[in-house]
């Protein structure tokens, strides 16, 4: 999950005198890459918006709860069940995203 961020081209976060470019780059690709492969008959702009929506979503889960979880120590039942309501909420955002990806028999996903 810590990783969707990165490749959504959420992280990492950005002073206003950071060179972009690479960054740039990447998005440019991936939004090529969902245009072709995953949206079908999307404008960019809007795959751009769903891409950052998904990517946002995550990254509050990671921040939040996953470093905490992975770690040997209790959390408090409270913030046990504000992780596990936020979790429902991301898969269903990510079921949303798989259901966006109205092209999907074109994508063949491989192993190794």
């Amino acid at each position: 999950m810590g990783t969707i961020p990165y490749l959504f081209c959420i992280k990492p976060e950005l002073k206003p005198e950071d060179d972009t470019t690479q960054r740039d780059k990447d998005k440019e690709v991936l939004l090529d890459f969902a245009e072709e492969k995953l949206y079908k008959d999307t404008p960019r702009d809007e795959i751009d918006k769903q891409i950052e929506s998904f990517g946002k979503a995550v990254d509050e889960v990671t921040k939040k709860f996953r470093n905490k979880a992975a770690h040997p120590y209790q959390i408090k039942k409270e913030n046990a069940k504000e992780c596990f309501n936020i979790v429902l909420d991301v898969e269903k955002l990510l079921k949303k995203m798989i259901e966006a990806f109205n092209n999907t028999d074109e994508v063949k996903v491989t192993s190794g």
